[in-house]
């Protein structure tokens, strides 16, 4: 919830807490290469996500966290490569729109990350439910769509 409120230096610190509590558990080095890319400390949120591909068995989210972090690290084509894999793997079963419109606003591809919330509001995606709070999708905060899809999901103060 730190990561969500943009506390980011008490996030780093909890998340931090927690891997000294228990190194092999994922969810904390994800949580903490989402908190590091949010302060574009790019080579440590790197290997945050690495070390959560590693220890999750390569698991999907962790493959959009990585491709988060390329993309804000201003590596392009892998983050491309990421979303190229994470459609692939949603030919297969379900994966989460949501989730690629968050690389999308990352990499500035503002038209594509709105592709890809309509697809999320489309299927009811129940990862909707971040769409006011979470900072990966800051970049596109001010696109007049935006207050309209939060209107729609009944997320907005009118």
């Amino acid at each position: 919830m730190l990561y969500y409120a943009r506390r980011y230096d008490e996030a780093m610190e909890q998340l931090q807490h927690a891997i000294d509590m228990e190194p092999e558990f994922w969810i904390p080095h994800h949580l903490l290469g989402l908190t590091l890319t949010q302060r574009a400390m790019h080579e440590r949120a790197l290997e945050e996500c690495r070390s959560a591909i590693g220890l999750s068995g390569k698991g999907a989210l962790s493959g959009v966290l990585i491709g988060q972090a390329y993309g804000a690290a201003g590596l392009r084509s892998d983050a491309l490569a990421v979303i190229e894999q994470l459609k692939l793997l949603s030919k297969r079963r379900y994966f989460s729109p949501y989730r690629i419109a968050l690389i999308q606003a990352g990499l500035g591809n503002v038209e594509e990350a709105f592709d890809c919330l309509e697809e999320a509001y489309a299927g009811y995606d129940a990862r909707l439910i971040w769409l006011k709070v979470d900072p990966a999708l800051d970049s596109i905060r001010s696109d007049s769509r935006f207050p309209e899809l939060l209107r729609r999901l009944g997320f907005s103060d009118e």
